[in-house]
């Protein structure tokens, strides 16, 4: 009888997960402007105890965004909002990038148990609790590679714990929302050549073809040290951090532009 109760519990706690999902996904398809997102998900968050929302975009199109470009929704205290526009990109964290690229919910303040993180981390986090904050839900959200969007969810006072069925729920909502955002901003839009030196080009095809660089260098008759340079400069410009998303990034441009 007790396997049974607990079997029906969970099958009620399953169908209040669909409903709050299916309620938010037809407001949010039929949205024409960002500005009709908010509504929607603002009720479908207050479901989970949540009172406010910060949303931004860390990554669009391969390239790690700034606070002020990447911002859309602010958390609406100020001095946070201060402390992360002052740190310029927003993977100035490495534990917050892990959990981020691992895009599942997580509890920011967790972040801080690890002895890799930032001073500006800690800081930003004990401002939220100046305000009263004492948990912020983060949830990461991805709609193709070299996007990465975050969803920041709190409230005043309240510490959250989310079940599984919660936190998928939480994660499916936040993905749509970014999602339908992303098509009403044209972020999937065509991405644009990037300019490149000749040099540049030259070693950036013979990454492509899975070169190391003793192998690069030993074509283009130079130092591995400057095929090393080389590849720097390219990752900055194209905005990765290694071969593997340099390779998915070289694939999804029609053509790098040289400079003759």
């Amino acid at each position: 009888m007790m396997y049974q109760a607990m079997e029906e519990n969970d099958a009620m706690v399953a169908d209040h997960t669909t409903t709050r999902i299916v309620n938010l996904l037809g407001p949010v398809s039929m949205a024409n402007r960002p500005d009709d997102l908010v509504a929607p998900f603002s009720q479908a968050i207050s479901a989970f105890g949540f009172a406010f929302v910060c949303y931004l975009t860390l990554r669009s199109n391969f390239r790690n965004n700034a606070y002020g470009e990447a911002i859309h929704l602010r958390s609406n205290f100020a001095d946070i909002d201060a402390m992360v526009e002052g740190a310029g990109r927003l993977d100035f964290d490495p534990v917050f990038l892990e959990k981020v690229l691992k895009t599942k919910p997580f509890h920011l303040f967790r972040l801080e148990q690890d002895p890799r993180v930032t001073e500006l981390m800690r800081r930003i986090i004990d401002a939220f609790r100046g305000h009263d904050i004492v948990d912020v839900v983060c949830v990461p959200v991805s709609a193709e590679v070299g996007d990465i969007g975050v969803f920041f969810l709190s409230a005043r006072g309240v510490e959250f714990h989310l079940d599984q069925h919660g936190k998928t729920a939480l994660h499916v909502i936040c993905d749509a929302v970014h999602r339908r955002h992303g098509e009403l901003k044209n972020l999937n839009r065509e991405i644009a050549p990037i300019t490149m030196t000749r040099r540049e080009q030259d070693v950036a095809d013979l990454m492509a073809e899975g070169k190391t660089n003793k192998e690069i260098a030993g074509v283009l008759s130079i130092s591995a040290h400057t095929v090393d340079t080389y590849i720097r400069r390219i990752f900055e410009k194209i905005g990765v951090h290694n071969r593997i998303e340099a390779a998915v990034r070289y694939a999804l441009v029609e053509g790098l532009s040289p400079i003759r």
